[in-house]
């Protein structure tokens, strides 16, 4: 008998340490969390300063149309390595806040537009974030530190839409949206962020 009641301890014991193994084993299983794309939000949603930095409404359109304007493949491919390429330079004038040689990237009309005192205003009104730091912008040099640097330092290319031969619209995925990145146009043979 003392030989059967020390076999159904050892018994015991051996279904309580499988139980316990198995429970720790499953509890210890990590649940894959989708992953969370920083360099987008970073980019879309003024990353670095993001207590005072506001928000490019007007730029953040979700795409609702796709140009019908077609190019072949090896256009498309040749076009988009070209604007990967002029992003990274971007990113990295932009990154270093080195607002002059931003300028060089910019067409007339997008510096007429982010410089006029009325548009400057409206983007101060609706960006709660520059609204709640009190933050007016003035001029094309605040919109470039208070808007461009947050919201475009980190950037990225995820596909391009010919909307003609000279102009183009950059788009990054955030969040499983095509969210607009730029306007590009091009003037003689260079691409420069627009707006029309």
């Amino acid at each position: 008998m003392d030989r059967l009641s020390s076999m159904n301890k050892h018994i015991n014991y051996l279904l309580i340490t499988i139980l316990l193994g198995g429970l720790l084993f499953l509890s210890c299983q990590s649940i894959q969390e989708p992953v969370n794309d920083t360099v987008a939000e970073k980019a879309v949603n003024e990353p670095q300063i993001e207590e005072t930095a506001p928000k490019e409404s007007q730029e953040e359109v979700i795409i609702k149309e796709e140009s019908k304007y077609q190019v072949s493949e090896e256009i498309y491919q040749q076009t988009l390595d070209e604007i990967k390429e002029l992003i990274d330079t971007l990113n990295k004038i932009i990154s270093n806040r080195k607002y002059n040689k931003w300028k060089l990237f910019l067409s007339e009309k997008y510096i007429n537009t982010y410089n006029d005192p009325v548009k400057l205003n409206q983007i101060s009104e609706e960006s709660q974030i520059l609204s709640e730091n009190k933050i007016i912008l003035n001029n094309l040099k605040d919109y470039f530190e208070w808007v461009v640097v947050p919201s475009r330092s980190a950037a990225r290319v995820d596909d391009i839409i010919f909307i003609d031969d000279t102009q183009l619209v950059v788009y990054m995925n955030i969040k499983g949206n095509n969210t607009i990145l730029y306007q590009l146009e091009k003037f003689d043979e260079n691409w420069e962020i627009s707006v029309w």
